[in-house]
């Protein structure tokens, strides 16, 4: 099969990935969304558009850049693995049919780079873990307010039920 730019392009055979991609990804990047579109249909790369859009700017603390740290929660409110240098626009299918074929991607030869990617994305889950918790403590919190609301106002009801049952008579 030839590409657009007139590469040949095998095919791996658990993951349908072109082999000849990266090639055309460096060239025109019409190349690369048109073999995004054609694979994945437009209806994934429209809600993958929509998941980095909700993705507002948050402070993920000073040691990352600004916008890495929403693009990283972007892949992680979406449920994706977090790619390495290199590796940004593969999913993680791709990269694991890769590295199954023999290719060592760049981003896993350093040990520096490693241990930097680590300490980044730890970052990203431990912001994205106190939202969460936030967000929790606050329905539960919402929560015990409500029954103590219904308990409090069943009380009532009930104090007004016998007061009108009693007689006042002296």
């Amino acid at each position: 099969m030839i590409d657009v730019l007139g590469i040949a392009r095998r095919m791996c055979a658990t993951c349908a990935v072109p082999y000849g991609l990266w090639l055309s990804r460096f060239g025109p990047a019409a190349a690369y969304d048109a073999w995004l579109t054609e694979a994945s249909g437009s209806e994934v790369a429209a809600t993958e558009r929509q998941t980095r859009a909700f993705v507002a700017r948050r402070g993920y603390g000073p040691q990352l850049l600004p916008g890495e740290g929403s693009a990283m929660a972007g892949y992680v409110a979406s449920g994706k693995r977090i790619p390495r240098r290199g590796e940004v626009g593969y999913s993680a299918d791709d990269i694991d049919c890769f590295e199954r074929l023999g290719y060592v991607m760049s981003g896993s030869r350093h040990k520096r780079m490693n241990a930097v990617r680590l300490r980044k994305e730890n970052q990203v889950y431990t912001a994205e873990q106190q939202r969460a918790l936030t967000l929790f403590h606050q329905e539960e919190r919402k929560k015990r307010e409500e029954e103590i609301h219904a308990e409090l106002h069943h009380l009532l009801r009930s104090q007004k039920q016998k007061a009108l049952t009693e007689d006042p008579d002296p």
